[in-house]
């Protein structure tokens, strides 16, 4: 687990350095993931280019870290899938993993209208709670077209080896 337990989790549960002591504001200018500016985003390594971005539709892989502003962690997941656009996952998600390159590490500060709502999620998660994530993006799969085959995929004829999976010989 390495530098995904270690520097990275204590690095997002020392919140207050993010935060500015409380105030929910982070301590650089971060980039806006929403008009209303109640999702934030600020790059922590950038990742391996504009063209690796997801696009709706598209299987994604995250590794997740989610914290509460006391630094209570509450969202781990070294292998988080799920396909943009299905709601299938909080909106700081939805919007914020797009943004992301392959490869790239960022920090996302969440208002609650962006994570779980007035309610919250028993029992971790109180009602009205501001979350910071940290999801790196990884692996990307395209999505389906009619048929069944990935869009973008190269159509072979029957019988004939993928360039790229030829064995020897």
């Amino acid at each position: 687990m390495g530098r995904w337990a270690g520097s990275r989790q204590s690095r997002l549960q020392a919140g207050p350095g993010w935060l500015g002591a409380g105030t929910g504001e982070l301590a650089d200018p971060p980039l806006a993931c929403a008009d209303d500016k109640l999702l934030r985003k600020r790059v922590v390594q950038q990742g391996r280019g504009e063209s690796t971005r997801p696009c709706p539709g598209q299987e994604v892989t995250v590794k997740l870290l989610g914290v509460l502003e006391d630094g209570s962690l509450v969202e781990k997941d070294p292998a988080l899938r799920f396909t943009l656009g299905q709601g299938d996952v909080v909106q700081a998600l939805e919007l914020g993993v797009p943004s992301m390159q392959l490869g790239e590490v960022s920090f996302f500060l969440a208002s609650f209208q962006y994570a779980y709502g007035r309610l919250g999620r028993e029992p971790d998660i109180p009602a009205d709670a501001l979350l910071l994530y940290e999801p790196e993006a990884g692996a990307r799969e395209l999505p389906l077209r009619a048929g069944g085959v990935r869009a973008g995929a190269a159509l072979l004829p029957p019988g004939a080896a993928h360039p790229r999976r030829a064995g020897p010989g």
